[in-house]
């Protein structure tokens, strides 16, 4: 029951935000500076729009967790976690909806890191992106693509990443 309430409601939100971008009048990624929120692969992340083309973006989250390795030994204590960084470049702009492709560079960190499976690889990930405006300063968005983790071997696998991003206005040499 709570699974079906939880579906109707994203369903509602997302009929009514697809009718917002559908008749938003003005497009409202223009001019976006830094944005703060939640994205992945990191959890934390700090987007800079450099233009209206190009963005840098910084992902990161670290926990630390005690780790008690037999009835007999001492509990340690481990950091854990993962930064990463990407490269987006705009390709489509519409009034509400962009789409971007990106690179990001992943690097999972800690011996119990949930972020991981096996040894700690780095992966490099290019992937397609759909940024949905809300508001002037809001937008979700949607990644999708392949991934490459680089450990013995080189397995490459399904990306997805889905974030949320609160933006401050760039600011331009006519606000200065």
């Amino acid at each position: 029951m709570k699974n079906r309430i939880f579906g109707l409601c994203f369903t509602a939100l997302i009929v009514s935000a697809s009718a917002f971008a559908v008749f938003a009048q003005e497009n409202l990624s223009t001019g976006r500076g830094v944005g703060f929120g939640l994205e992945g692969p990191c959890v934390f992340s700090v987007r800079y729009w450099v233009n209206e083309t190009m963005a840098l973006e910084a992902n990161a989250f670290a926990l630390t967790t005690e780790y008690v390795p037999g009835p007999d030994k001492p509990a340690t204590s481990s950091v854990y976690g993962c930064a990463a960084g990407k490269i987006l470049f705009k390709l489509g702009d519409l009034n509400a909806l962009d789409f971007y492709v990106a690179v990001w560079g992943e690097l999972p960190f800690g011996e119990y890191s949930p972020f991981r499976s096996g040894p700690e690889a780095p992966g490099a990930t290019v992937v397609g992106g759909l940024e949905w405006s809300i508001l002037p300063n809001f937008a979700v968005n949607f990644e999708f693509g392949e991934m490459a983790r680089f450990a013995d071997k080189v397995k490459v696998d399904f990306a997805f990443s889905l974030g949320l991003h609160y933006y401050f206005p760039r600011k331009t040499s006519e606000s200065k």
